[in-house]
């Protein structure tokens, strides 16, 4: 009981507000967040939280991830070089997008509080919750190790509504962060790009609205950091 602490409740809650009650139910210094289809591998904890230790600027911590296929292929996450030092500021995780699997996060119960400001917000996605937690700190990944395993296809899968959940996020984010608007606004462009890529049109429009409605002229400056940055990574 002092370890393990079930948690039931007469009806269901809901994701978000199941997660909060959980993460404030954490006793330690670092809390982590595993989803239940997925996994963690040995030595994930020790290296997460000696990471943390050497890093006090670092207010979340990922690893990398191995993706699990229904078919029983794997590929490994890539993460560039160069964010493995420095990892991300606000304005650069806004700019480049959520590249952290969920499932490999570690925070600091410092910022715990941060989120729980918005724990309302009953649409909250994973780039929202570590925005807000984020802070003037810094979001980072542990090293070039795998410590867990995300299984592709078992959770949500990418369609209309989720699109429509992801701009009311971004929407929100905007409104929070105005000064980071141009830097999200390079990142949806960047989504409405490859969705008319994959044609996804019904994506692509609602990508379109988001964009048109939030575009600021330094944009495609931003934008064109994002190609150099995936450039750097597929090199």
């Amino acid at each position: 009981p002092e370890i393990i602490k079930p948690v039931f409740y007469e009806k269901n809650c809901g994701v978000i507000e199941n997660i909060f009650t959980v993460y404030n139910l954490a006793k330690g210094q670092y809390i982590c967040h595993l989803d239940g289809d997925d996994y963690a591998l040995p030595g994930k904890l020790q290296a997460q939280a000696d990471f943390m230790d050497r890093h006090p600027d670092c207010n979340i911590s990922f690893h990398k991830m191995l993706y699990l296929h229904r078919d029983g292929t794997t590929e490994e996450q890539i993460v560039s070089p160069k964010r493995l030092e420095k990892g991300y500021s606000l304005s650069e995780f806004l700019n480049f997008g959520n590249r952290c699997g969920h499932s490999t996060k570690m925070f600091r119960r410092t910022v715990l509080e941060s989120a729980n400001k918005f724990r309302n917000f009953k649409q909250m996605l994973d780039t929202f919750l570590h925005a807000v937690q984020i802070g003037n700190g810094k979001i980072m990944f542990i090293d070039n190790n795998i410590y867990g395993v995300y299984r592709v296809g078992v959770g949500a899968t990418t369609n209309i509504n989720i699109t429509k959940a992801r701009i009311n996020n971004y929407e929100y984010l905007v409104s929070i962060f105005p000064e980071n608007k141009k830097h999200i606004n390079a990142w949806i462009l960047f989504m409405l790009i490859g969705d008319i890529k994959n044609l996804r049109f019904n994506n692509a429009f609602e990508n379109l609205k988001f964009f048109l409605r939030t575009f600021h002229f330094k944009s495609l400056y931003y934008f064109l950091k994002i190609i150099s940055e995936l450039s750097f990574e597929q090199s």
